[in-house]
């Protein structure tokens, strides 16, 4: 499956580092681009509105839950702000090991952040493990890669029954559109043809969350015009 030519792992061109610029502060970079102080605040460094949209959610699932993990984490910024907003355990997982490695170094940084944990993890149908499940999923830019570029799935039905079980209550999740710039440019879903067995589309999309959790999703933000994030929980 794709993985970045320039960097030979993980599908992200983008080389995460991270520099620290006090005894509290870390700039971190990458796929991600944002400033992690202690106690822990964070401040995007770019799509300050989309983030600030996330937290706001992020705060408000955290008054009926405490237990966050964040599929296809890349360099952890959901992460740190699911930390920020009050989440008691927080779990990161992507398959691309440099960006987990540095976030486990970065986690261990000061004694309230252990109760971060990054794990490498390959998202594909044959790699399920039960006790990565939290009370609430956050799937964000995710569905477009899994459906042929870095995954096999080949039907967003397959895609959100499988993202479903890492969930214990609600899920968070970004539709993101066939024209989006980003598709247009690396053709994400027009990989591997042999695996698609149902269109990518909005309504296959919206089908298949409705078909899983018993109802269908709300949208709470449309960031673009082509990325929009649901919100969903089990009926």
């Amino acid at each position: 499956m794709y993985t970045d030519p320039r960097r030979k792992q993980g599908s992200q061109q983008e080389v995460s580092r991270v520099k620290q610029i006090s005894p509290t502060t870390w700039l971190v970079s990458g796929y991600h681009n944002y400033q992690l102080s202690y106690p822990t605040h964070v401040t995007p460094k770019k799509q300050a509105s989309k983030y600030a949209m996330i937290f706001h959610h992020l705060q408000e699932l955290q008054k009926t839950n405490t237990s966050l993990v964040d599929l296809g984490c890349a360099n952890g910024l959901i992460c740190f702000l699911a930390k920020e907003a009050g989440f008691s355990q927080v779990l990161g997982l992507d398959h691309d090991v440099a960006y987990i490695n540095q976030l486990t170094t970065l986690g261990t940084a000061q004694v309230d952040w252990k109760s971060l944990a990054f794990k490498q993890f390959v998202f594909k149908l044959s790699n399920h493990d039960a006790t990565l499940k939290a009370d609430v999923a956050v799937a964000g830019a995710l569905v477009h890669w899994l459906y042929s570029a870095t995954a096999g799935f080949g039907s967003l039905k397959k895609i959100i029954q499988y993202l479903s079980q890492f969930t214990k209550n609600a899920f968070l999740v970004e539709w993101v559109a066939p024209n989006d710039p980003a598709i247009r440019q690396l053709g994400h879903i027009h990989m591997h043809p042999e695996y698609h067995t149902d269109p990518y589309s909005h309504q296959h999309f919206i089908d298949a969350l409705t078909e899983t959790f018993g109802k269908p999703p709300t949208l709470i933000h449309k960031f673009t015009s082509t990325r929009w994030l649901y919100k969903t929980s089990w009926a």
